[in-house]
């Protein structure tokens, strides 16, 4: 019985080799080139006030600002973009943003978004035809991808909301501080600094935080953490429809977003992730 399991085990291998080998010279790789992303976390210009966390934006529609907005898409016309997408809800398959597609120049005096000011004028000038939007919003059936509300009914009903006021306090004093030190640079250079190594604005801690206040099997703060994680993950996996081998994209995306969509395309095969600080730092 033994001697015949090894003879089965033997052709099993010898015929999936095969296989493999069939494959590798009838089927060529569609591209040997990889798909560069370049996440850019950004502060939300418009500031609908729609975070847990927010900071007072200075307008970005006056000339001192349009003139370092223009900066910083000049300076990432260096990484020579194919694609940009945004943080917007659009229409499956194509994903496009139909509002770029009657975009003008005089838009950038009028609409203080991220979306507008930085995705839009990159692409524009890089002679895209296209913005894609893909962002996820849960639809019916579909799980709130922030249930905050579960969690901070878990910290009243276990008597955990001090605590966590206090820890959530010391992560906003890090972050304001942050703020009060960078606010002034150049809009290129305090968005390097945010999207750098290290910068409170773009850190995991305020979720990785809420875990420590759920209990046994009540887990609320787990949920938070994994709902927001599915909702990037779909995020990524629109990216991933609208993308092609060796395209090099630039996603421009709420800060909150960064680290999640850093660690899904740093571990994907056929993906190079792209540090933007370089591209956003002004001399």
């Amino acid at each position: 019985m033994f001697k015949n399991l090894v003879i089965s085990l033997v052709a099993l291998y010898s015929f999936m080799s095969s296989l493999i080998s069939y494959a590798e010279e009838s089927e060529p790789l569609k591209s040997d080139k990889p798909i560069q992303v370049m996440i850019i976390g950004m502060e939300h210009f418009a500031n609908p006030g729609q975070d847990l966390i927010n900071t007072k934006v200075e307008s970005v529609l006056t000339p001192k600002k349009q003139q370092e907005l223009q900066d910083i898409s000049e300076s990432l016309m260096r990484f020579k973009p194919t694609l940009v997408a945004v943080e917007g809800l659009t229409n499956e398959p194509e994903f496009i943003e139909q509002d770029y597609l009657t975009f003008e120049a005089e838009d950038l005096l009028k609409d203080p978004n991220e979306t507008v000011q930085v995705g839009y004028r990159l692409a524009k000038m890089a002679g895209l035809s296209n913005v894609y939007g893909i962002d996820e919003q849960p639809s019916d059936g579909e799980p709130d991808y922030f249930p905050a509300d579960k969690f901070f009914k878990h910290l009243a009903d276990t008597k955990q909301q001090e605590e966590f006021n206090l820890a959530f306090a010391n992560i906003k004093q890090e972050l304001d501080g942050f703020f009060a030190k960078h606010k002034k640079e150049h809009l290129g250079n305090y968005l390097a600094k945010l999207n750098s190594k290290g910068s409170p604005v773009i850190s995991l801690s305020f979720y990785l935080e809420m875990l420590k206040y759920d209990q046994g099997e009540k887990q609320p703060g787990a949920e938070v953490f994994a709902y927001y994680m599915m909702r990037n993950t779909k995020i990524a996996s629109k990216l991933l429809d609208v993308a092609k081998p060796g395209d090099r994209v630039v996603v421009v995306y709420g800060a909150g977003h960064k680290a999640w969509l850093d660690f899904i395309f740093n571990n994907m095969q056929g993906v190079e992730l792209v540090d933007p600080v370089p591209y956003l730092a002004i001399q």
